[in-house]
């Protein structure tokens, strides 16, 4: 059986499984990063990115 946790952060997500040990191991997003932004925007498009800068409301 596979364990898995998600944590649906206000800004920011991560996701883990368990290995057979008991032990959350991080899963990686497409850029290497264990820690996801929520979403960020940029004047083009809209999607969720590491490489974004988060856009300060106003």
């Amino acid at each position: 059986m596979i364990v898995m946790g998600i944590d649906f952060g206000t800004t920011q997500s991560k996701m883990a499984v368990m290995d057979e040990f008991g032990r959350a191991k991080p899963i990686r997003n497409a850029e290497g990063d264990e820690i996801t932004p929520r979403w960020s925007r940029s004047r083009t498009a809209r999607r969720p990115s590491s490489a974004s800068k988060p856009i300060a409301r106003r």
